[in-house]
């Protein structure tokens, strides 16, 4: 049977090398500099180029080595992300990657490897493709459980629970896929992609469970560690006054509303969040809301061109709010 498998996957990848307009053999050392220079088009996203040059390179090489199994992911990535997308490309990519999850032995690109698949059975790739999605989720779980790279397992946590929060018609997977998440974040407290995984918990609790207070909860777990895209930081904390108008939150509220004009004193939502304080300071006098004034060109230039907390207007503590 092992035999069998080398055979199909030796004349699986002697098919793919002669797909090219150009048929040609390498030697080894030709298929390991052509590798590289595939992985350079690749890192550009130029999948066109990198699939000529990779054709041929997985058949040079030994099979099982770490250069066979490096080729083998990039050719199979190259016939997956090929524009326009072709359903044969997406269907030899599939028999490529269960090859190298057959032959390989790399943890590294076994995970990056279950992950594509776990994409490629989740998602309709072209008209006429079929999802699989417990299949999809099945290589999702065998990353996690394998834990080949932290990297690796968040991604795949994180897009195991989407795949199970996105069935909102189902609200048994959504709690499951909210739960994996949580629960993950409880087993690995210092993982470096917390932030995200909460602003996943956030967006779920918000828009699929319709639970605002359970979101800003989420969200401030987030902002604790720092936002996942800083730049987008405005338009999280804008999110946030959202959900905190939502609940009747004014401290809440009066907090984010400075931290928009503090943190982020060029947001497009600064003049909206100074009204908000405005508001609130009438409806509560005896609170001390400070209100951060907006920072001028001539502040950013006073501080070197750093976009660092606004200049207050008034006296106040945010404490206090």
């Amino acid at each position: 049977m092992e035999s069998l498998r080398n055979l199909i996957g030796a004349a699986l990848l002697a098919s793919l090398a002669g797909c090219g307009s150009a048929t040609m053999e390498l030697s080894e050392e030709q298929a390991k500099k052509q590798l590289d220079q595939g992985l350079e088009a690749i890192a550009i996203f130029d999948y066109g180029k990198a699939l000529t040059l990779l054709q041929p390179v997985p058949a040079a090489l030994p099979v099982g080595s770490r250069e066979w199994q490096k080729a083998t992911f990039a050719l199979a990535s190259s016939l997956r992300y090929y524009q326009p997308v072709r359903g044969e490309y997406v269907l030899q990519s599939v028999e490529l990657y269960e090859l190298l999850l057959a032959e390989g032995d790399d943890p590294v690109i076994r995970g990056m490897t279950q992950i594509e698949l776990g994409r490629i059975f989740e998602i309709s790739d072209f008209p006429g493709d079929e999802v699989d999605l417990e299949k999809g989720r099945d290589y999702y779980r065998a990353v996690i459980e394998e834990r080949p790279a932290p990297g690796l397992a968040n991604e795949a946590v994180l897009r195991l629970g989407n795949s199970l929060v996105k069935e909102f018609t189902r609200p048994e997977e959504v709690e499951a896929g909210i739960a994996l998440v949580r629960g993950y974040l409880e087993e690995y407290p210092d993982n470096a992609q917390n932030a995200v995984m909460w602003q996943f918990i956030a967006m779920a609790e918000d828009m699929v469970r319709n639970d605002p207070a359970a979101a800003l909860d989420a969200y401030d777990e987030a902002k604790a560690l720092g936002f996942a895209v800083p730049s987008k930081a405005d338009n999280y904390l804008w999110i946030m006054v959202r959900l905190a108008k939502q609940t009747g939150d004014d401290r809440r509220l009066v907090r984010y509303c400075q931290a928009t004009l503090r943190d982020t004193p060029r947001s497009a939502h600064g003049t909206l969040a100074r009204l908000e304080l405005e508001r609130l300071q009438k409806k509560h006098p005896d609170w001390d809301i400070e209100i951060p004034r907006r920072a001028t060109f001539l502040d950013f230039m006073n501080r070197g061109g750093s976009a660092d907390a606004a200049p207050t207007e008034a006296s106040g503590q945010e404490e206090g709010a």
